[in-house]
């Protein structure tokens, strides 16, 4: 009886086949209370994170978990062996899973079978005015809604957001970084190395503005009241209605634009 696979295929006719024949899944829960003015770090390294906000002033995460190996058992066994490594403190909660030695994704084409594969993706509910830290090495972050100090990194993976409030600090290797704001309390900044940027603000908002690409365009839409200091095909600088806190955009590989929320 042949195993169930999945094959790819590049542009460059490389054949990748993944078998994916065990398979195991489960979630993770947990509650946390952390003190005002502290710290929450959730790091990942395979899967998204995605961010919203709390009713109350807990934090909640949720943790769905995936294997796959060459059976079920043997991904049940991966997932046994994830270690969901936590260091909590009234001030400070880090969640950084380990899985076992061996297991990830086997990346690229030209590989026949993959290695055993292990995925978290996080789903996580933060009270206003939490500073919170979210790293993913391979996927994408999602924040919904979210008023507070943030700081949201992906090496390999998008970064989008709405109705984001307070400051945000979003960095992206090989992604494009499209948010929405509500209100800007602090300074902003946003950098990709490979990919597009997007912000979209009140028209109404005060903030100084520096946009950047090394290779692509930047364009501010003519309905956001801007006085430009600096306005070429690369850079644009300049006040939003009467300045404020610093919105800094800048890409290496694509493309800045800075538009009006709901248009």
């Amino acid at each position: 009886m042949a195993a169930a696979c999945d094959v790819k295929v590049s542009d460059k006719g490389d054949v990748s086949v993944d078998l994916v024949n065990g398979k195991a899944t489960d979630e993770w829960v947990r509650t946390y209370t952390i003190a005002k003015g502290g710290h929450l770090e959730i790091v990942n390294d395979e899967g998204a994170i995605e961010v919203g906000r709390s009713d109350g002033s807990a934090v909640e995460v949720r943790a769905a978990r995936a294997a796959r190996a060459d059976s079920d058992e043997a991904a049940r066994a991966l997932l046994r062996g994830v270690d969901m490594n936590e260091q909590i403190s009234p001030e400070r909660v880090r969640i950084d899973a380990r899985t076992p030695e061996g297991a990830g994704r086997g990346r690229g084409f030209r590989r026949f079978v993959r290695r055993p594969d292990v995925t978290i993706a996080y789903r996580v509910l933060v009270p206003s005015g939490l500073t919170a830290t979210f790293r993913t090495e391979n996927g994408q972050v999602r924040l919904d809604n979210v008023d507070g100090r943030i700081e949201a990194a992906t090496t390999n993976g998008s970064i989008s957001g709405r109705a984001v409030s307070g400051s945000l600090t979003a960095s992206s290797v090989n992604g494009g970084i499209q948010l929405g704001f509500d209100t800007i309390h602090d300074d902003v900044e946003v950098t990709v190395v490979n990919g597009s940027i997007r912000i979209e603000v009140p028209k109404s908002i005060d903030a100084q503005l520096d946009a950047t690409s090394v290779n692509g365009g930047v364009r501010v839409d003519d309905d956001l009241p801007f006085d430009a200091s600096v306005r070429d095909r690369l850079r644009v600088t300049g006040r939003i209605n009467n300045g404020g806190p610093r919105i800094v955009l800048h890409t290496t590989n694509g493309g800045v634009r800075v538009g009006v929320r709901g248009q």
